[in-house]
């Protein structure tokens, strides 16, 4: 710190120097030190790059200053060229706007962009769909209770079963927990006239179309 950080203090803009102090915290283990996130900083400056990008705002992320971690994410999209680290990025936006902002609408778009930049993946399904499964409450006024989040969330669920092999299992818990909050049959009929199959529409901020369970 003492020999390269005045290197770094007398030529801030030397990328050379800046790369090298760089280095060096990190192989001391000085990733706490502000010196090193500074450093990191300043080489995202002079140097712009989706992976350092990340890492920003990974770190960020884990010292929950996700306002500084949605930026670096977002930045990072306009870097990246790769769909599927893309895809990743935009679920971990969709983390943080759940989390921090408990904004479930914005949420649930980003981890639909997610699923769109990665074919196959189940788990921006398994996200939404859990995103569903605690909105009983903010969709009480459905007739239920709130019951027919949980219809939606075993749409979610299976979809992601089917598309993705990989989350087979735990699609397959969450459709299970999800089965053990439908509305019964006859409260179904008595609020709706409807039997299993027919077609109900989730409003709150949900707004999808399902079939009754």
């Amino acid at each position: 710190k003492k020999v390269y950080g005045e290197k770094y203090r007398s030529n801030p803009d030397d990328l050379a120097i800046v790369k090298t102090l760089y280095k060096k915290l990190k192989k001391g283990g000085c990733k706490s030190d502000p010196l090193f996130m500074e450093v990191l900083m300043k080489w995202q400056t002079l140097e712009p790059s989706a992976s350092r990008a990340r890492f920003i705002a990974q770190n960020y992320q884990k010292q929950q200053n996700y306002t500084q971690a949605k930026a670096f994410y977002e930045a990072s999209l306009t870097l990246e060229n790769d769909n599927t680290k893309k895809a990743k990025v935009y679920m971990s936006l969709a983390k943080i706007e759940q989390v921090a902002n408990s904004n479930n609408t914005k949420a649930r778009e980003y981890a639909r962009q997610a699923a769109a930049m990665r074919a196959g993946w189940g788990d921006p399904y398994l996200f939404i769909g859990d995103l569903y499964m605690r909105s009983k409450s903010s969709c009480a006024s459905d007739g239920f209770g709130g019951g027919s989040v949980y219809w939606v969330a075993y749409d979610m669920y299976a979809h992601a079963k089917e598309v993705d092999p990989d989350v087979s299992s735990k699609a397959s818990e969450k459709m299970s927990n999800a089965r053990k909050g439908f509305p019964s049959k006859e409260t179904i009929f008595m609020k709706t006239g409807k039997g299993p199959g027919g077609r109900f529409s989730v409003g709150c901020w949900i707004q999808q179309s399902t079939t009754v369970k």
